[in-house]
């Protein structure tokens, strides 16, 4: 034991104290507190897992040295991103259980230590995110239909679907309202309160050929993640401004790019479709108005970019300005991230060498095609759609030898020096093809699809 003189200690107190201020004030300047769209005023947070325009990135800043805190609902199959209450102290997750049927789970835990606060079924919850508005009111999609709950998981209201149909997630329009675009190629705008302001069938108006009815089960599953299962959409839509932007089945090729106009008087009105090849990924809109998604199916794809106005003018849309990025093979399975100048990022899963090297990427083109990015380690790839933060991006990598899962922090493309990326790994259970989900405190919310692994929580400075 190791005596000091009591000056030296109440130096050192003092030096602490003052360290540990030091500390705090470092947290706070570095807290995550996005600037979020309506319906969200200025608040501590409101916990979405991205934005309505489904742009993956979030302004907050990434801190490093992260350290697992908890791991719950290990045995369900997470497919969406997890959503954070305005005070983020309640994770909501949507899942599917290994014996599910139809039957999906949307859960409440704390976000302290991850214990379950409630959790119900509802069929097919598990294919969008929760959101969360200002009051801490819940808005989800089911094979039921549009569903809003209480904080407490109690019923608010009901807006049924069709049979058959169903929807993957919802978004909040500036007004405030709620939208979805089912499989069935029904557009819905909905009050808060469940008041049905407006529905567009995109079928009806087109005369496209009637979708078929969601199957259920695990090949179902599978072709509505390749797009390929005969609904309309498989996708979320994306928001910005006064557009409502769908992706879904094309009239003269097999996908096709859908512009909607919000009404002041809560209408929506169709003003024009961009055909494409088809496509398993959600627009996704920077906050200057230019979109960025995949165009095509396991048959070498490409990145679509180009700004919104283009397509002004009602009927079919030929952008003047459009970008193609050719990626590898199976191509794009998720909204790319588009930063506020209009860069792309995303990940370059090229297993079929196209140039006689193998390449799995993280990939940003900026405005004029300037590309950027490194390679990860040999024989990793990205596993999931990647998240932007103001210094840094977000992913899960997995080994294609021994399928080794990691949540990986590492620089943004667009920031990148040059050289070898450093990038902060750790190991979890089962592989992610959801987005990584952050908290205010820069906390990292991990969901595991494969192997029914459930979902973690990494915090930065844990012990």
């Amino acid at each position: 034991m190791i005596v000091m003189p009591e000056r030296w200690g109440r130096t050192l107190a003092a030096f602490l104290g003052w360290a540990a201020i030091g500390a705090l004030a470092q947290a706070a300047q570095a807290a995550c507190r996005p600037v979020q769209d309506a319906p969200y005023p200025a608040l501590p947070f409101v916990g979405i897992h991205g934005n309505a325009r489904n742009d993956s990135t979030v302004p907050c800043p990434l801190l490093r040295h992260q350290q697992q805190v908890w791991h719950a609902l290990a045995g369900l199959s997470i497919a969406q991103p997890v959503t954070l209450s305005p005070a983020a102290d309640v994770v909501y997750v949507t899942g599917t259980p290994p014996d599910h049927g139809d039957q999906a789970l949307l859960a409440a835990l704390a976000a302290e230590d991850g214990h379950v606060l409630w959790q119900h079924a509802y069929p097919n919850a598990h294919q969008g995110s929760v959101e969360v508005d200002v009051q801490g009111m819940l808005y989800f999609t089911s094979q039921r239909g549009v569903i809003s709950l209480t904080p407490e998981g109690q019923q608010r209201w009901l807006v049924p679907f069709m049979p058959g149909e169903t929807a993957l997630g919802l978004h909040f329009s500036p007004q405030g309202d709620v939208l979805t675009a089912t499989t069935m190629g029904r557009v819905m705008r909905l009050g808060r309160d469940g008041a049905v302001r407006a529905v567009l069938d995109l079928v009806a108006h087109y005369g496209l050929p009637t979708p078929q009815p969601r199957r259920d089960g695990a090949l179902g599953g599978l072709l509505t993640l390749l797009g390929l299962d005969g609904s309309f959409t498989q996708n979320t839509l994306a928001v910005f401004e006064d557009m409502v932007y769908v992706m879904g089945s094309g009239v003269d090729t097999p996908g096709a790019l859908y512009a909607i106009r919000l009404l002041d008087d809560g209408g929506l009105s169709p003003m024009w479709r961009l055909p494409m090849k088809n496509s398993a990924t959600s627009p996704a809109v920077s906050r200057l108005g230019t979109m960025a998604l995949g165009d095509g199916v396991m048959t070498r794809p490409v990145l679509l970019r180009f700004p919104v106005d283009t397509c002004s003018a009602s009927g079919i849309c030929k952008p003047r300005e459009l970008d193609t990025i050719p990626l590898g093979t199976p191509g794009l399975l998720g909204s790319p991230a588009i930063t506020a100048t209009g860069t792309v990022i995303f990940w370059n899963s090229e297993l079929v060498p196209s140039r006689g090297a193998r390449r799995l990427d993280v990939v940003g083109y900026d405005a004029r095609g300037s590309r950027y990015g490194y390679s990860l380690p040999r024989g990793e790839t990205v596993s999931s759609p990647i998240t932007v933060l103001d210094d840094g991006v977000v992913f899960t990598m997995t080994s294609l030898v021994g399928g080794v899962s990691y949540l990986v922090l590492g620089p943004r493309p667009d920031q990148f020096p040059g050289g070898v990326p450093v990038l902060e790994t750790h190991p979890i259970p089962g592989a992610s093809l959801v987005s990584v989900a952050i908290g205010p405190d820069s906390s990292l919310y991990v969901g595991m699809m494969r192997g029914g692994m459930g979902v973690m929580r990494f915090k930065p400075g844990a012990t």
